[in-house]
């Protein structure tokens, strides 16, 4: 390896992934003003509109689990409670505590943004996972319970913050 390749590499990382240069395409188009033809946006449309039914099916392909268990599920199953116990109760706890006391939004801006932090975990977190060679289980239990688990959370952040 030639000395300060990693570094290059690591800096350059940002411009050769894709999410990133499509992002920086689209504001660089929107910027300019420019209006692309039809024949190039009709399909990129389809592609856009077919993005979350496929993350979705890729989601419900993967729920099929082999047997499993022993130590192993064990901890599987307390690092998935930690995970979701974050994303459903610390991140809207967090988002609660610096939108109001810090940043004194007003009602409706404080419930929008404790609403938000409450989501569940998004079907991309997977896809991600997935693409990167991570653990797939880990992110597909987080979205599955997470979402049950947001019924309630969501319905008591709005019912404490709502009007």
């Amino acid at each position: 390896r030639r000395p300060g390749g990693g570094v290059r590499r690591l800096l350059t990382m940002p411009l050769r992934n894709p999410i990133i240069l499509a992002s920086l395409l689209g504001v660089a188009v929107s910027a300019t003003g420019l209006r692309l033809p039809a024949a190039v946006t009709q399909p990129c449309d389809v592609l856009g509109a077919a993005a979350v039914p496929t993350a979705l099916i890729t989601l419900g392909l993967s729920l099929h689990r082999g047997p499993g268990g022993g130590g192993r599920a064990r901890r599987e199953r307390a690092e998935t409670a930690v995970v979701i116990a974050v994303k459903t109760l610390g991140q809207p706890l967090a988002a609660l505590l610096v939108a109001g006391p810090l940043l004194h939004l007003p009602d409706h801006q404080l419930l929008a943004v404790v609403l938000c932090a409450a989501l569940p975990t998004a079907q991309n977190s997977f896809i991600y996972a997935r693409e990167y060679g991570l653990d797939t289980g880990l992110a597909r239990d987080a979205i599955v319970a997470s979402t049950l688990v947001s019924m309630v959370t969501l319905s008591v952040a709005a019912w404490a913050l709502g009007p």
